[in-house]
C-alpha cells in the first residue's frame, strides 16, 4: 500500500508541474497569440493524470477496507500534510490561471468590439458595404 501511496503522490507532483506550466502559459505571450493548442495539451495531460489518480484512489480505498478492518484510523488523504500542500499549490495555480484567462477574454472581447466599431466607421465614410442590399425596380 505504501508503494501505491507514493505513486499517487508522484502523480500529484506531476500534476503540480503541469499546473505550473499552465500558469507560465497564461502569463506568457503565447496566450496573446491566440494559439491555445499548448494549453489544451496541458489540460488533456492533466485530465489523464486525474483519471489515473481517481482509479488509484478507488483501488486504495477498496484495498484498505478489506485489509484494515481492525484499525481505528484508516488512511485518509486529508491527513497527509505533504499531499495537502501539493493540492493547495495546484488550487492556487488554477485560481491564478483562471483570473489570467478571464482578463485575456476581456481584452479579446474589447478588441472584437473595437474592430466592429472601426468597420462600421469605415463603411460609413466609404459608403460601400458588403452588407448593403440592392433593390432593382423592374416595373419602371
Amino acid at each position: 500500500m505504501n508503494e501505491a501511496l507514493k505513486k499517487r503522490e508522484n502523480l500529484f507532483r506531476e500534476m503540480l508541474a503541469i499546473s505550473n506550466r499552465q500558469m507560465e502559459f497564461c502569463r506568457g505571450e503565447e496566450l496573446e497569440s491566440g494559439d491555445l493548442s499548448k494549453l489544451m495539451e496541458l489540460i488533456n495531460r492533466r485530465q489523464a493524470l486525474m483519471d489515473e489518480i481517481d482509479r488509484m484512489h478507488s483501488s486504495l480505498m477498496a484495498e484498505q477496507t478489506t485489509a484494515d478492518e481492525g484499525r481505528d484510523l484508516p488512511y485518509h488523504p486529508a491527513r497527509d500534510e505533504e499531499l495537502v500542500t501539493v493540492m493547495e499549490a495546484i488550487r492556487r495555480n488554477d485560481e491564478t490561471c483562471l483570473q489570467l484567462l478571464q482578463k485575456s477574454a476581456g481584452r479579446l472581447s474589447a478588441l472584437i468590439k473595437q474592430a466592429r466599431n472601426h468597420r462600421q466607421a469605415s463603411e460609413a465614410y466609404q459608403g460601400n458595404s458588403v452588407y448593403d442590399a440592392w433593390f432593382v425596380d423592374k416595373k419602371r
